[in-house]
């Protein structure tokens, strides 16, 4: 009988959700898949190389962490910050109101329940905004991490094989995207 074997493998984000004519203008000739195990060792092999000379990849979080974006989510967090306060205040505002007997209590709820929403809203984004941004604190904690993970696979001599959640973690911290050529 026949055995088939399964592969598992990374499909090319420009070929995912495109109509063939789309496919066809982008003239690209490559696989619109390659086998995980390919990609898979080729990155680990990068990293193991810049993880010998740290001081390359410290520069690169040094840079990540100065970064114009870095900035602007500074500057986007504190703006939210500064929403979510003033919603707070007018949550406030919106409960004397009521005492006072500017509207009944169907319209204060309705009132209250959109400013819940949109202070919900405002959290969410700001949640996802902080996910983004390098902290002082989380430089550090990166810096040192790649210090230790240099060491480690100094002491050790290449080729280093650590297990999948060694791997993946390493592979968090260090890699924000991979292209391929070709």
């Amino acid at each position: 009988g026949v055995t088939k074997s399964m592969y598992r493998h990374y499909r090319c984000s420009a070929r995912s959700h495109r109509s063939k004519s789309e496919i066809a203008a982008i003239q690209c000739s490559s696989s619109p898949w390659i086998k995980c195990d390919v990609v898979d060792a080729a990155v680990w092999d990068v990293i193991c190389e810049a993880l010998l000379q740290p001081d390359m990849l410290l520069d690169a979080l040094d840079s990540d962490a100065a970064s114009e974006q870095n900035r602007r989510l500074t500057k986007q967090i504190a703006f939210l910050e500064q929403q979510i306060a003033e919603g707070r205040e007018s949550d406030d505002k919106l409960w004397k109101a009521y005492l006072a007997g500017a509207f009944d209590e169907v319209e204060y709820k309705e009132k209250r329940q959109s400013l819940k929403r949109e202070r919900d809203m405002l959290n969410a984004e700001l949640a996802t905004l902080q996910e983004r941004f390098i902290t002082p604190e989380q430089l550090e904690a990166r810096k040192q991490d790649v210090l230790a993970i240099s060491a480690y696979i100094r002491e050790t001599k290449l080729p280093v094989e650590p297990d999948f959640k060694i791997k993946q973690h390493i592979v968090r911290l260090l890699v924000d995207s991979i292209a391929l050529d070709g």
